[in-house]
């Protein structure tokens, strides 16, 4: 009739469409794969910088700390400061 596209046999048009053997074997779970494999850089991307700024983090508390830690040794021999609760015991040499 002609209103009917004319239509080839199933076999003959697979062999006119180069490609999409490709695209079929992607399909969902090829779109899937390169989702999650997206996201797999973008966590592993995301967690060298936290990394890296843990490990910025991790040094500034030691330098606090040792500085903190000369700190109240000067206090302790310099001017003779004490923690709360603490008891001084002083030692005389004879």
């Amino acid at each position: 009739s002609p209103h009917r596209p004319l239509r080839m046999p199933r076999n003959r048009r697979r062999a006119h469409r180069p490609g999409r053997g490709v695209r079929r074997a992607r399909g969902k779970r090829g779109a899937h794969v390169v989702a999650l494999q997206t996201q797999l850089e973008t966590k592993t991307f995301d967690n060298e910088i936290k990394a890296s700024r843990n490990r910025l983090l991790r040094a500034e508390i030691i330098d606090l700390r040792q500085g903190l830690d000369a700190i109240e040794e000067r206090a302790r021999t310099e001017f003779g400061l004490i923690k709360k609760d603490e008891t001084f015991i002083l030692l005389i040499d004879d």
